[in-house]
């Protein structure tokens, strides 16, 4: 009798199979986390490049690199939504060894660009599957673009040479045997980022990413001095353009 029953069991199952649809819905996605993120950004350096240029430096090219950490989560509120908090910063510099006055005294010479960012980031998730998905959105934050030159003798200088009150008052004498030079103005900016970003979960643990965006900067206030002093007619400076970029991060990933 047993073993009759256990004959008719199978069937009997499949049978049940065939009465009902089995659905699998897509869970909406989830992960929460910390992580770095490198940034490649193709600017326009010819603003730069108009300054370097009569320095003697040549020209700023390659892509302008930028290093950013920060904090995202899924708040759940809406499905497949993730938003973050993100700074960083990157500066682009050209360097040279320069000949200086009569007595051909040598001089490191350097005109710089930087970036110091604060932003929030939202995303939509559309899953692929468990462990890949492709996030469109973007940042949204405020910078600080500083651009310099500095001018200092090689070796080291000693420090009532960077910083002589003769010089300030107008002495000639100063000014033909010092020429330590530094110049330097800054400008606070808003921004927005809009990318796609391809994300891959390696474990529950740890993810990856890899997209491309365009960012397009708004200067908030004129280029000025460190004393606030306005930059009159400056040329056209910024960190605009597409960028490409890759990170990592680790928390608590859908996987």
């Amino acid at each position: 009798m047993l073993a009759l029953c256990a004959l008719a069991a199978p069937p009997a199952l499949r049978a049940q199979d065939g009465d009902f649809d089995i659905e699998l819905e897509q869970m909406p996605y989830f992960g929460t986390g910390a992580g770095y993120v490198r940034l490649f950004m193709f600017v326009d350096y010819e603003g730069m490049n108009s300054i370097s240029r009569p320095f003697g430096l040549g020209d700023f090219s390659g892509p302008f690199n930028m290093d950013i950490g920060g904090l995202m989560f899924t708040p759940g509120l809406v499905p497949n939504l993730r938003v973050g908090l993100f700074a960083g910063s990157g500066t682009k510099q050209i360097s040279r060894p320069v000949e200086v006055g009569a007595e051909k005294t040598l001089y490191t010479r350097t005109i710089y660009f930087n970036d110091v960012v604060i932003s929030s980031q939202i995303d939509y998730a559309l899953p692929l599957s468990d462990a890949l998905a492709v996030f469109a959105g973007g940042f949204l934050g405020v910078g600080r673009y500083t651009f310099g030159a500095s001018q200092t003798r090689g070796g080291g200088e000693n420090f009532s040479m960077v910083f002589p009150a003769d010089v300030f008052h107008g002495d000639s004498v100063a000014n033909l045997t010092n020429f330590n030079r530094f110049a330097r103005q800054i400008s606070y900016h808003v921004f927005v980022c809009p990318m796609v970003n391809m994300e891959y979960t390696l474990t529950p643990n740890i993810m990856v990413r890899a997209g491309a965006g365009y960012n397009a900067s708004f200067r908030l206030d004129n280029w000025s001095d460190e004393g606030g002093v306005d930059i009159i007619d400056p040329p056209s400076i910024s960190a605009n353009g597409v960028f490409l970029q890759a990170g990592v991060f680790v928390g608590l990933f859908q996987h």
